[in-house]
């Protein structure tokens, strides 16, 4: 099971001509790692995560193992059903899950495998909000990639989205 991903760096590549951002990063293994088949999976999730970025519309299939409370992983479960090019805000996510907006921020930044458990996909209200933590810098331009990559500013009008 994945139980987290850190993105490590980020770097400009083309592929078909067309540039986008890549992102390293690194599949924390767990204590008891299997090497035969936690290479396996990491291979998969590797693969995934290219053809996510590069693709597009990727749905992930991979056995997560996050550990967090039990109302962070309902906040993660939640993220996991926003669609691919659409966005929620963090009220009305937390609307949907009788929740403040708060409380899903903060399950938001604790989130341990993001891309795969999408939060870049809740905004504020009045603009992009935060991203694991931060409300400037590398990390908020690593979340208006992803938007931009899926294209979230054109999506669906969020009273159309209903996750619960």
């Amino acid at each position: 099971m994945i139980t987290a991903i850190q993105f490590i760096s980020t770097a400009t590549v083309g592929e078909d001509d067309i540039n986008k951002e890549r992102i390293q990063f690194e599949v924390k293994k767990v204590n008891d790692f299997d090497a035969e088949n936690g290479n396996a999976l990491i291979q998969l999730t590797i693969e995934q995560i290219k053809s996510y970025l590069f693709k597009g519309g990727q749905q992930f299939s991979l056995p997560l193992g996050a550990e967090g409370t039990a109302f962070q992983k309902r906040v993660w479960q939640a993220l996991q059903q926003i669609p691919y090019g659409h966005t929620i805000t963090y009220g009305k996510l937390a609307e949907q899950l009788n929740s403040s907006a708060r409380a899903v921020g903060n399950a938001c930044r604790r989130n341990p495998i993001p891309v795969i458990i999408p939060c870049h996909r809740v905004i504020a209200s009045n603009g992009i909000g935060g991203y694991s933590g931060a409300t400037s810098g590398y990390l908020i331009n690593r979340k208006q990639f992803l938007l931009n990559l899926e294209q979230a500013q054109s999506s669906v009008p969020q009273e159309q989205l209903t996750l619960c």
